[in-house]
């Protein structure tokens, strides 16, 4: 019996010491999942977490997490969708300054904003985007026009379709200013940095919602500044997935403006595709299956194998620059007076340039003779056949145009001044939704917005009212027509709205108010009004809003939209709180999320129309 009873506490006392702590659980599995995700096994990080979830009850950790679980979901559902660019050539440069590599933009373009990060400008530009400190202190973007007699604008937000409670950084902006090209952290993503894209709204003269430029051109990592170059050959973007923490890696791909997009069928190909490996020059007979030299495969040699190629890249990028002074040199025996001082100027600046590339050089050569000395110290040597074989492999396997084709050099630029843009201050903004206040908000100097809207007509006086005969009504609108002052009250976009508000209107004492509408500013019968709202009505897109969940959306929830639609999910702030939008929507699909979601516990959800 003692023999049995001792068997019992041992298990017993086996059992509660194999439960696992909840904190150290959850860390664990946080970890695990973590590294799952970092070699895009979505479906595996997603059930770490998840067990993560159950293992915690700190409010923080819940929300990082349920965040994660976010990341996962949204890249299994961008390998749904992949692209697969032609990589022809990738550079490893230092984190801190890899914008200045993006050599097709003219030297000084890169500045220094008022906030301290980085944006691109050029003298004929006339339009600038820049990150500023937004509400929560992450980075916004946003953006200024220059009219026809050269003056700015004021500096104005991109809105919500752009922003995040988290930080935009590296806006590049399209040829024709139509698409705008960023990299957010708080966006639909899969983690660290994505790289979007928002286009040019003409009708509502406004920046759309961003979308996700997708796998894998974002991934789990830092994904940044992807652009395009003028002459429709190349595009470029950078990573952090694939080098040392203070390194990043520029990818130069070819250009292709209607990508096909297919699905990854396993975790090995997405593995695969993510690598961004570029491809063989396929004018030089070169077979991957004989390159065995794996004796330099470690990450130290790997490392001298990098400052090895980044001091013969500064080499290159010198001689082209001497090679452009000697030009200029040239040009200058046989300008006039004003080309002279022009070129003089490009002569002084190139030196300037040289001269930083010349100290880059230094430092680097120190690096490289520093790897050296700890491979003495190892007692470990550099065959230098060997080296010189294994350095011209890699080269082959980076090269990938043909010698026929257009080429891209990688020269380092340098930074430019601030420049003095002197904004035009913006107007104070009023808000639009209607409501009753204790004195009317009104209005003389207006244009109506583009498309169809509504308003409330409650007066049309010779005389001008006193602003107190409004009764609270905000916002209100005066305008002189036809020799009578008309007041207004309200902006709706939808009949519904406004009908809803009148009975508020009415019940203040305005009896004969009545609706009004307008098309682009036009007038039209509320009667045609309405049958024009009805065909618009499909093109209208929606988001879903969930508001009480500071921890992040539970699982349940989360699964029942995921299934139900591919769009966008968001985090965001409204007054201090987390909020997480589902967009752009129809009608009919947010409606659909929407009841499922209740119907799953959902709580504090509702249907909001994008503007």
């Amino acid at each position: 019996m003692k023999h049995i009873f001792k068997i019992v506490l041992l298990a017993a006392l086996t059992a509660l010491f194999a439960l696992p702590v909840a904190g150290q659980g959850a860390k664990a599995l946080t970890t695990s999942g973590d590294k799952a995700l970092g070699s895009y096994n979505f479906e595996e990080a997603k059930h770490d977490y998840a067990r993560a979830l159950e293992r915690t009850q700190d409010s923080t950790e819940r929300m990082v997490l349920s965040e994660k679980i976010t990341w996962c979901d949204n890249g299994m559902n961008m390998l749904r969708y992949a692209s697969r660019p032609t990589v022809l050539q990738s550079i490893t440069v230092p984190r801190n300054r890899f914008f200045l590599y993006y050599s097709h933009f003219p030297d000084k373009s890169w500045k220094k904003g008022p906030d301290g990060e980085t944006f691109l400008f050029t003298d004929d530009m006339d339009k600038v985007v820049i990150p500023t400190r937004g509400t929560w202190g992450t980075y916004d973007l946003s953006w200024a026009t220059r009219s026809s007699d050269g003056k700015w604008g004021p500096l104005t937000d991109m809105g919500s379709g752009v922003n995040s409670a988290d930080d935009e950084l590296y806006p590049v902006m399209s040829e024709d200013g139509k698409k705008l090209y960023f990299s957010s952290k708080g966006l639909y993503g899969m983690g660290g940095y994505d790289i979007f894209v928002s286009e040019w709204d003409e009708a509502r003269q406004e920046w759309g919602v961003a979308e996700n430029l997708g796998f894998p051109y974002s991934s789990p990592y830092d994904d940044l500044l992807f652009c395009n170059t003028p002459d429709g050959n190349f595009s470029l973007f950078a990573s952090n997935r694939a080098c040392s923490a203070d390194s990043i890696v520029i990818y130069l791909l070819k250009y292709d403006p209607t990508p096909v997009k297919t699905a990854i069928e396993s975790v090995e190909e997405a593995r695969r595709v993510a690598a961004l490996r570029p491809r063989p020059n396929l004018n030089l007979d070169i077979d991957e299956g004989v390159f065995s030299h794996t004796m330099y495969s470690d990450d130290t040699f790997r490392n001298y194998f990098t400052l090895v190629g980044r001091y013969s890249a500064v080499k290159d990028s010198i001689k082209v620059l001497q090679g452009d002074i000697a030009a200029s040199r040239a040009a200058y025996a046989e300008g006039d007076e004003d080309d002279k001082a022009a070129l003089s100027r490009a002569i002084r600046a190139t030196e300037g340039t040289i001269f930083n590339l010349q100290n880059q050089l230094a430092d680097l050569s120190s690096e490289i003779q520093a790897v050296e000395m700890d491979f003495l110290v190892r007692g470990e040597a550099i065959n230098p056949e060997e080296f010189e074989q294994t350095l011209l492999e890699e080269t082959l396997l980076a090269s990938t145009t043909p010698v026929n084709a257009p080429q891209y050099t990688f020269i380092q630029r340098t930074m430019g001044l601030m420049p003095d843009f002197d904004f035009a201050t913006p107007e104070a903004k009023v808000d639009m939704n209607f409501k009753v206040l204790d004195e009317s908000v009104l209005i003389t100097d207006y244009t109506l917005p583009e498309g169809l809207v509504y308003q409330i007509q409650v007066a049309a006086n010779a005389n001008r009212m006193d602003v107190s005969k409004l009764k609270g009504l905000s916002p209100a609108f005066e305008k002189k027509v036809g020799g009578k002052y008309v007041y207004r009250v309200g902006l709706f976009y939808t009949w519904a709205e406004a009908n809803k508000a009148l009975t508020t209107v009415k019940k203040k004492g305005f009896s004969s108010a009545a609706i009004v509408a307008f098309d682009d500013g036009d007038n039209v019968n509320v009667k045609n009004a309405k049958t024009l709202e009805a065909k618009r009505k499909d093109n209208q897109k929606y988001r879903l809003v969930l508001r009480d969940y500071p921890d992040g959306i539970p699982s349940e929830i989360l699964t029942v939209i995921r299934s139900g639609s591919s769009a966008d999910i968001a985090r965001g702030n409204e007054e201090g709180r987390v909020i997480y939008f589902v967009a752009p929507l129809d009608k009919t699909t947010a409606e659909k999320l929407r009841n499922a979601a209740i119907a799953a516990g959902a709580e504090g959800i509702s249907i909001e129309p994008i503007k």
